[in-house]
């Protein structure tokens, strides 16, 4: 076929998708979470971890990456306990990418 994707799943699309926002810098990373008032609420998420390795884990993530990849699973458990949907997380990510 020409054109494959028209004949993907939405399961396919979304995975396509998610694979084509390429990583964050730690600048653009911050930066839309302080535009959505968010920065100051990743020690609040962190708290959340009931875990200590992982709470470890994500905190050394957050802190010491110099980049962000937006299917990194210590992050995901991060956006999941500070409540950032799929869709939101997914229109910062893209916000970020333009910084």
């Amino acid at each position: 076929h020409l054109n494959p994707e028209k004949f993907y799943t939405s399961a396919q699309k979304r995975e396509k998708y998610l694979r084509s926002l390429t990583p964050l810098t730690r600048r653009q990373f911050k930066l839309i979470l302080l535009k959505h008032d968010l920065l100051d609420k990743v020690s609040e998420g962190l708290v959340k971890i009931e875990d200590k390795t992982l709470r470890m884990q994500t905190q050394i993530e957050f802190e010491d990456s110099t980049t962000f990849e937006r299917l990194n699973p210590t992050l995901l458990i991060l956006y999941k306990v500070m409540d950032i949907s799929e869709s939101k997380l997914d229109s910062m990510w893209e916000e970020g990418l333009k910084l």
